[in-house]
């Protein structure tokens, strides 16, 4: 019992509840051959920070992105709901003044649903516009690395962080590398996270 109420060196210090939102920098779909992909320029959730010792932290989000997918004369498009599970492990300069810092670790995405179109194939995610098929689901959940840094802001038990990041996913949610439309397997992004 006794062993229980000692404090360990690796158990966390403090936790942080707090926000996250941003804009990806490049599009999360190419199209081409007449079709329209486009990212909206948002993504956000909330967070979650785990501090360790020896200016280690483990991070966690829960992002929400929205994408769109069309033909150019068609105004009718599809709109792609997609979060990410990011979890990261990070090491700040506690030393320096703005404490900058690394992240490194996975990332999860879903594509939770898709507005708009008509499946239109038996035993396979194509979804069609006008007789037309404006996107193949190939992958409805995929995973990747991310590296990122930035600077964590202190002002009393309020942290911002300004953070870029890169995402590097192992395979696409639509289409393949030849396909007219499908996801890019690098990801980059603007972040700025607010934790409590």
């Amino acid at each position: 019992m006794f062993l229980i109420l000692v404090p360990s060196p690796g158990r966390p210090q403090t936790i942080s509840f707090g926000l996250s939102a941003g804009t990806p920098v490049n599009n999360l779909v190419t199209a081409a051959n007449g079709q329209l992909g486009t990212t909206r320029r948002y993504t956000f959730g909330p967070a979650l920070r785990v501090g360790l010792p020896h200016d280690l932290g483990f991070d966690v989000e829960f992002l929400y992105k929205q994408l769109e997918a069309g033909f150019v004369p068609d105004p009718t498009h599809a709109v792609v709901h997609r979060v990410e599970l990011p979890a990261l492990f990070r090491y700040a300069f506690s030393r320096l003044p703005a404490h900058p810092l690394v992240h490194a670790g996975m990332s999860f995405n879903r594509v939770i649903a898709v507005d708009g179109p008509n499946v239109c194939a038996q035993g396979r995610e194509f979804y069609c516009i006008g007789g037309k098929t404006v996107a193949e689901l190939r992958h409805r959940h995929t995973h990747g690395l991310v590296l990122g840094s930035g600077l964590d802001f202190g002002w009393g038990r309020v942290i911002l962080t300004p953070e870029f990041r890169v995402t590097r996913w192992v395979d696409r949610n639509f289409g393949t590398r030849d396909s007219s439309l499908h996801s890019n397997l690098t990801q980059v992004e603007l972040l700025l996270g607010l934790k409590f």
